[in-house]
């Protein structure tokens, strides 16, 4: 063996992480419709990792974090038409491959529903009356402050 292939042997031994990394990878999906999710922000974080990594699922719903130490991860997804989604205790070990897809649901206001947001002061109840409701009309709900569609 020459001296130059004992001197990569030595580095690579020093380097456990170049060689015992391990990678998770895996789809995001919607739940109702089972299409691919692009742009899903997958988060994964570790006392094996100096800090947090991200990457963004591609048009097909696919993540991979490659090049990752063995240890124990919490991985996150988020993005503005999900709800976010953690998952703890997720174990990588040396030269590892995880598959972890996930189906997330759609944000509420990714749903097509709209929310409206009352301020005020609360209404003054009568508590003697079994009377319920409230009526408004036309032009009440023309003049709220919503887009139009």
């Amino acid at each position: 063996m020459s001296s130059q292939t004992l001197r990569l042997a030595a580095v690579l031994l020093l380097l456990p992480g170049a060689v015992h990394a391990g990678s998770i990878l895996g789809t995001a999906l919607d739940v109702d419709t089972r299409r691919p999710l692009p742009g899903v922000t997958v988060r994964i974080s570790s006392p094996s990792l100096a800090f947090e990594q991200a990457v963004l699922t591609d048009a097909d719903g696919r993540y991979q974090l490659a090049g990752l130490p063995p240890g124990r991860y919490r991985m996150r997804f988020e993005g503005p038409s999900v709800d976010p989604y953690s998952r703890s205790g997720v174990q990588l070990h040396a030269e590892g491959t995880l598959r972890i897809n996930v189906e997330l649901l759609r944000a509420s206001n990714a749903r097509g529903e709209c929310v409206l947001w009352v301020f005020g002061p609360a209404p003054i109840t009568d508590v003697g009356s079994a009377q319920q409701g409230m009526s408004f009309n036309r032009s009440f709900t023309d003049n709220l402050p919503l887009p139009r569609l």
